[in-house]
Order: C-alpha cells, then structure tokens, then sequence
C-alpha cells in the first residue's frame, strides 16, 4: 500500500490561540509532522469564516525551505516575525555544512545565472532548463574542481522536504485528487482494509477549528470520514495533534510504494 503523500489544513488552523509565537509554533507543528512522516505535499485551504491561509502557508514554506536559503527567498514580512520558534525539519538537507563532496543531495536557489547551495561562492547549474528564481530546489553535486562546484537536479524521487501549496477553498482542494480520506471526530473507526486503496497515493484532510468537512464543504464529501482518535479524553483536539495522530495511524498501515 502506497503512503499519506498530501495533507490538506485549513488556513484557520491557529484561529483559537491567541499568542502569535504560539500560533506560529502550531503551524511549525504541522510541518515537522509533514516532514517526519514524509509528506509530499501540505495544501493549506482557505477558511472563508476565518481568513489565515496565506500566513500559514508562508510559514510552513518557510519551514520547508534549507536555513541557509531562507534570507535569500524570503523578505522581511509580520508573518514570519516569530519563526525563531519553529521546530528544525532536521532533513539531511537542511543540516549539510561547507564540506562538499561528489553524491552529495543539497537545497539550491538560482543566483543570476548560478545556484546557491550555501557555500561561500555560488555554483555552476548543469540543466537545460533552469528553474526559475524564487524557489528552492534539490540539487546533486557532480564534481568539485578547485574553487568550482558543479551541480545537477537531483532524482525527484529522493526526499528533500514537503511543498506547500494555496486555495481559495476547500472543494478546490480536492478536486481531481485520488483517494480522499478525511478527519473527523463524528466518523467511522479507522479500518485499513476498508479505508486504505492498494498502492495509491493517500490525501488526508482536515476541517477547521470549529467545523467539521462536511460543514466546511456544505455537502456530504464523497470520500469516508474517520476517527483517527475514537477514546479522546479532551473535548477538543486541535489541527495540529489530529494531523500528528492520524498521520501515525494511517501510516501504520501502509508502506510507501
């Protein structure tokens, strides 16, 4: 069975903590979840009752991107103010240093007609098609000649880190997506012969702070809800301790493809 590849949270994730550190941490929650479980992609929808989408998907994006590129693709903004905060992602290529050697997978960002790799100078892009500036990339080191270092895309399908995407909504979140399997404390008990497609990408999705998806999309979903929590002590569990429980549940059952 193939794993959870795509979460998709709402922008209004961190609509009931009212300190922005903590908020901020909250939403950094969610990206460490991503990344220790190996999430592909987190698409964070828009709450039309609670706007936030865009300062959590700037956050997580931030997060996701290697320390050593943040200053250089992200300006000064009051949504990151307290970054300081987040969790490390602690990937393999977020904690690389100035020792280079040939193999080695790293984060780059376009620099002119160079890449930024975090060395003191930038290095050479073997690809026919550069990205474009403004994002970062994997990159494999092909060889270090003197003070040159020359680099090429690396293979998509080793893991680097998650990518974050935005939309206006809920139903647009889902729409054209594969198996769906959705979150909530009125659904069924989790069963993963029932609930799990063979070798198929899963997308989990969760509600808002104070509506569940059926609410939130205003019709039944077409795809099972469960309970990923069916004793919870608490009255309430937020988005960010349902994400982390529901990935650790769903993910018992399956093996990546």
């Amino acid at each position: 069975m193939a794993g959870v590849t795509s979460i998709l949270v709402p922008g209004s994730l961190t609509a009931t903590i009212d300190d922005d550190r903590l908020a901020t941490h909250a939403v950094g929650t969610v990206g460490r979840a991503a990344a220790i479980f190996g999430v592909d992609e987190v698409v964070v929808y828009e709450d039309p009752e609670r706007r936030g989408s865009r300062r959590v998907s700037q956050i997580l994006d931030y997060q996701a991107t290697a320390p050593y590129l943040r200053r250089r693709l992200f300006p000064i903004s009051e949504d990151l103010e307290h970054v300081g905060v987040l969790p490390p992602l602690n990937l393999d290529t977020h904690l690389v240093d100035t020792f280079v050697e040939q193999g080695q997978v790293r984060m780059g960002a376009m620099a002119g007609k160079r890449v930024d790799i975090g060395l003191e100078g930038l290095a050479e892009l073997d690809a026919e098609e550069p990205p474009e500036p403004g994002q970062q990339f994997p990159v494999t080191i092909t060889a270090t000649r003197a003070d040159r270092v020359l680099v090429e895309p690396a293979d998509p399908d080793e893991y680097t880190t998650y990518e974050v995407t935005r939309t206006p909504d809920l139903s647009t979140a889902i729409e054209g997506r594969g198996p769906i399997l959705g979150t909530s404390r009125r659904g069924d008990g989790f069963e993963p012969d029932e609930h799990l497609p063979d070798d198929e990408e899963v997308t989990l999705v969760f509600g808002t702070p104070d509506r569940g998806i059926q609410e939130v999309l205003d019709t039944p979903p077409n795809f099972p809800l469960v309970n990923t929590i069916p004793d919870q002590k608490t009255r309430s569990v937020r988005a960010e301790e349902a994400l982390q429980a529901s990935l650790a549940v769903v993910n018992d059952h399956t093996t990546r493809v």
